[in-house]
């Protein structure tokens, strides 16, 4: 009996003596069998796009490029077949013009976008690189988000206050009371912020699964987490503040505990059109050079009570090389400096894409049932 990766590879082989029309079905059909295989995968995909099931090939193909970035990178390997380069060539183009074209329809339909009508997502928009490549050592004077990227937001490192940071910094004492009375209760609260099978590079091998960066989630990922329930002033002023949220609850918002020695490798955020927000709530030193925060080409310590709010998107890091642990709750909310009509843009645009991903993976499991 023929085995599975025998077959594909005659398929290949004979594409251009059967052509698409022939071959495609069996592509699927093989990937249907192994929905694991990303060449399967990747020609299956291309096989749908040749024979004009673009939603569907892209669906699959963008599916498929969570699982391995050689869905689009495979066009620029010599050593494989000139076939599956030509497809992961076509797969690229093919993601690139679909989220363009949500981007573009998404904005279209914004009264008043502002500086957010340029804003692309940087891995999947059609068009140039948003941004020069990266550089080593890598350029700390601007942006680089990972998802998300306005650029003609300016290129805003930190940012002094915000209209609501008073109200903010006036819950300091019960806020960090309240995070004292849960560590006392439960010690083992919270979780490693960087998991153990996390894809992070080697500089983060030392906090991989461990607690040395503490993070006790009062929200995350747009769930509330078991922990808010004892926390009703901190999610109170949560709730009137400007965060991000994701089906009206906040997407992230946690005790971040930083344990003494402990260094946070230099690091790039997911968008600009946000920024992160610390209130600092127990700062064991006020030496910027012991216990402090880099971000771009600025550094500076924390002072209890002092939100700090800067745009992650910036090459940044921070550490803690006293002897006590270092706690600030951290949140994310609309940068400052954006009209509403901006705010409403960039809500679109996140609300869009997210749409857009519960849609490619409906068509993928449907795509992945057998047919009569």
């Amino acid at each position: 009996m023929i085995s599975a990766d025998a077959e594909f590879e005659t398929l290949v082989a004979s594409l251009n003596e059967h052509g698409w029309g022939q071959s495609a079905p069996k592509f699927l059909a093989l990937w249907r069998a192994a929905p694991q295989n990303l060449k399967f995968g990747l020609m299956a995909g291309a096989g749908l796009l040749h024979t004009g099931r673009i939603a569907e090939g892209v669906a699959l193909l963008s599916h498929l490029t969570e699982r391995g970035h050689i869905i689009r990178t495979a066009q620029y390997n010599t050593t494989i077949l000139p076939q599956l380069r030509d497809a992961s060539h076509m797969a690229d183009k093919a993601i690139r013009k679909a989220y363009t074209d949500v981007q573009s329809k998404t904005i279209d339909g914004c009264d008043a976008p502002g500086r957010l009508a340029t804003a692309v997502w940087p891995q999947t928009h059609n068009g140039p690189s948003p941004y020069p490549p990266s550089t080593q050592p890598p350029d700390r004077t601007r942006p680089r988000p990972y998802i998300f990227y306005a650029p003609d937001l300016p290129a805003t490192e930190i940012f002094e206050s915000a209209d609501w940071t008073q109200k903010l910094s006036q819950h300091t004492d019960e806020i960090r009371s309240e995070y004292l009375a849960l560590m006392s209760r439960n010690q083992d609260a919270g979780t490693p912020y960087v998991a153990a099978q996390s894809g992070f590079g080697a500089e983060w091998q030392s906090l991989k699964g461990q607690k040395s960066w503490n993070a006790v989630h009062l929200y995350k990922d747009g769930t509330t987490q078991p922990e808010a329930r004892e926390m009703a002033v901190t999610c109170d002023v949560l709730n009137t503040l400007p965060v991000t949220r994701q089906n009206g609850v906040p997407i992230e918002a946690f005790f971040s505990v930083l344990a003494p020695g402990v260094t946070i490798p230099p690091h790039y955020g997911l968008a600009n059109c946000r920024v992160t927000v610390h209130l600092p709530l127990i700062v064991p030193s006020a030496d910027p050079s012991i216990c402090g925060i880099r971000v771009g080409e600025k550094t500076q310590g924390w002072t209890v009570g002092q939100p700090f709010i800067f745009d992650d998107s910036f090459d940044h890091s921070a550490w803690n090389l006293s002897e006590q642990s270092r706690v600030v709750l951290i949140f994310e909310a609309w940068r400052p400096d954006m009209s509403a009509g901006e705010i409403a843009a960039a809500k679109a645009s996140y609300e869009a894409r997210e749409t857009y991903l519960k849609e490619i993976s409906e068509t993928v499991r449907a795509l992945a049932l057998p047919r009569e």
